[in-house]
């Protein structure tokens, strides 16, 4: 009587640890665009069952990934990579989605404007692009995008 009581106990404190999603890891690297760093752009890292991360690319950084707060991070575990790339950018798609949105936008096509790159890479199940993302990092990873392919 006595351990199922104690397991019961441990289960619930287990479940009421404070996080309700799964865990994240900060996320940063470069982006590059025919082996110059990338002006302005969005990044997009999935992972199945957990919410995707989006972030910034900005100067040939990668910025700002988000999941749930600003700069958590991506979901730990394999992640597929989208990458956005326009010549002028709609004011909307100069900021990430925010990723607690219901109906977030994790298909780099909403944009308007020019894309630089091909179409595949806007999409992360389509790009061919993947991110391993660690719970202990570092977590800093290169994309070198091509504009023809």
């Amino acid at each position: 009587m006595y351990r199922v009581v104690a397991l019961a106990l441990l289960v619930a404190a287990v479940g009421c640890s404070g996080s309700d999603h799964a865990p994240t890891a900060p996320v940063s690297g470069t982006v590059t665009l025919d082996g110059e760093p990338v002006a302005k752009g969005t990044i997009v890292f999935e992972m199945a069952g957990s919410r995707p991360a989006t972030g910034k690319i900005e100067n040939g950084k990668i910025v700002d990934v988000t999941s749930y707060e600003k700069g958590d991070g991506a979901a730990v575990g394999q992640n597929q990579v989208g990458i956005g790339i326009v010549e002028e950018a709609a004011a909307a798609a100069s900021e990430a989605t925010d990723p607690g949105q219901a109906g977030a936008i994790t298909d780099m096509n909403y944009m308007s404007g020019k894309s630089l790159i091909p179409p595949k890479y806007n999409n992360p199940a389509e790009s061919g692009l993947t991110a391993e993302v660690t719970a202990d990092g570092p977590n800093e990873f290169t994309f070198e995008i091509s504009s023809t392919e």
